[in-house]
């Protein structure tokens, strides 16, 4: 009788036990904890499942409890608004859903390794700081929306081919941004365009529908004063600032570095207009100052006949932070191509079809605007209704100068 109940009461107990971790499942392996990190192991390798910690620069480390920590999980730093800087170890093979998902204070995340080959979907979405993340060439899987939401501006530098040929295939499966948001950094396929590294200048060629639409980079000005070192972008924001206004000192200090590149003697003579130490602390004018970036150019400017001063100050001053008016360059311009002299210049009526106030040119500077249109330096500013105009005391955006520049070293001297 005792074993005609056992039997159903065994089967019973089974199937209870059956039920229990059906509704009830176990984990695969254990979680634990140490320091910041709780985590799991599994095959000998530790996955991050959450941090704990309120830092805001972290440094994940390679091992926790002994094991080499291959993986970030899902949503491990999901969130961490006070998280700022993230440096990753050369063990990760792996970075999860939603790792970095909402961090929105993440500014820079630092790829040691090379056995990374795991971005996972969301990994980075909403994180609106991040200005820029480099992706090793190991990477070879992205997730959807990766990098979605990444601050304004930002950029993704890939390292191979391969991962700029994937992005291409479908940028809007990874990116809120278009495919030129990707900046490659390697040398072989594809070259990195100076354009691409300017965020204002980005941002425009980005919004514009294309570098080819934003017509200082197509017709090649940004590049040529680029990579000639006559022009870069601010210090403060790395901006090269195509429409703010270009002052007299930066012109002088433009065309002193353009005459050292020929003679490189003159920065001993006149100085630096890079390092502070060796600035020059003579002034060849009243109203500028010793010991700053523009001295030893504007000095040289003097010398050379390409700067004379104001004549309503009997050419004491110069005003070396003054916008630059359109005129006053032209002239500067055929000073310094002409050895300080500007000579009598009759202008091609061809060259100036269709430009509209020629007859507001300054007699001072009929002569060096004059040398200008016949040599294309200058042409008239659109004025947006088909028409274009001289505004020859308008100032002078960066990005025009830039042209003008570039013809003047590019095309009459070269």
């Amino acid at each position: 009788m005792i074993e005609g109940i056992r039997k159903p009461l065994v089967a019973w107990v089974v199937a209870a036990l059956v039920l229990i971790a059906l509704l009830f499942p176990c984990k695969a392996w254990a979680d634990y904890s140490e320091g910041d990190y709780r985590y799991t192991v599994s095959g000998g390798k530790a996955t991050v499942t959450e941090y704990l910690g309120q830092e805001a620069s972290v440094v994940v480390p390679s091992k926790l409890g002994g094991y080499p920590v291959a993986a970030l999980g899902s949503k491990a730093f999901f969130g961490n608004v006070q998280l700022e800087e993230v440096s990753l170890p050369d063990t990760l093979t792996s970075i999860g859903y939603a790792a970095f998902k909402e961090c929105s204070s993440l500014q820079n995340v630092v790829i040691s390794g090379t056995v990374l080959e795991h971005i996972g979907g969301s990994a980075f979405q909403d994180c609106s700081a991040l200005g820029s993340i480099s992706i090793p060439e190991s990477v070879w899987m992205y997730g959807q929306y990766a990098f979605y939401g990444m601050a304004e501006n930002s950029a993704v530098y890939v390292s191979t081919p391969a991962q700029y040929k994937h992005m291409a295939t479908d940028p809007a499966y990874f990116f809120d941004k278009d495919l030129t948001w990707v900046l490659p950094l390697y040398e072989v396929g594809y070259d990195l365009d100076i354009w691409r590294t300017f965020p204002d200048v980005r941002s425009e060629a980005i919004n514009a529908g294309g570098p080819d639409k934003v017509w200082y980079i197509a017709d090649g000005w940004l590049d040529y004063v680029t990579e000639a070192g006559l022009m870069g972008g601010y210090a403060t924001n790395g901006w090269f600032g195509p429409y703010d206004n270009i002052t007299r000192g930066q012109v002088a200090v433009i065309l002193y570095r353009a005459a050292c590149a020929d003679e490189p003697s003159l920065v001993e003579l006149y100085g630096s207009t890079t390092d502070p130490a060796a600035y020059a602390e003579e002034c060849a004018f009243e109203d500028m100052e010793a010991g700053q970036y523009y001295t030893a150019a504007v000095n040289w400017a003097k010398d050379a006949g390409v700067l004379t001063g104001d004549a309503e100050t009997s050419f004491a001053t110069v005003r070396p932070d003054d916008s630059i008016a359109r005129q006053e360059l032209c002239l500067m311009l055929a000073r310094y191509v002409n050895d300080g002299l500007v000579p009598a210049t009759q202008l091609d009526p061809a060259k100036a079809e269709g430009i509209k106030g020629m007859n507001q040119i300054a007699s001072w500077a009929k002569d060096g605007v004059y040398w200008a249109v016949n040599n294309g330096v200058i042409g008239g500013v659109d004025n947006g209704n088909g028409t274009f105009s001289m505004n020859p005391a308008g100032k002078t955006w960066r990005s025009a100068a830039a042209k003008m520049f570039t013809v003047v070293m590019r095309d009459i001297l070269e």
